[in-house]
């Protein structure tokens, strides 16, 4: 016998217990950038949505931009809207958001945020 063998008796069975673990995983939603400082004159930034780790399901999220200091309109232009991903898609998504510069000189620092809210799919 080789060592590491079981000798094969007639009339015996042998088994082995398999586990098959579940891969299928949905995955998760990263911004980029997180955080950002731009100038009124910058023209446009661009938020990228990236799906990672998985796609076995289709994901969805809404997107909008929330004042802060800065108000939609004056400083920026309000977006909104729904992304999607389909089972197996990992493409970026990209939102851009015009930055407005009215002029009137020096002006203090403004912000505002951009979310993703009533994420579907993700756990």
């Amino acid at each position: 016998l080789n060592a590491g063998c079981a000798p094969i008796v007639s009339g015996t069975g042998a088994s082995t217990l398999v586990t098959v673990l579940d891969n299928d995983q949905v995955g998760f939603l990263v911004l980029s950038p997180t955080s950002v400082n731009v100038r009124s004159d910058d023209g446009n930034i661009t938020i990228t949505i990236s799906r990672v780790q998985g796609s076995s399901t289709p994901v969805s999220t809404n997107y909008i931009t929330l004042p802060g200091t800065g108000l939609a309109g004056q400083d920026y232009g309000k977006q909104a809207g729904l992304l999607i991903w389909r089972h197996g898609d990992f493409a970026d998504k990209t939102i851009v958001i015009p930055l407005l510069d009215l002029g009137g000189g020096r002006m203090p620092i403004r912000t505002f945020t951009f979310q993703l809210t009533y994420m579907v799919g993700i756990t």
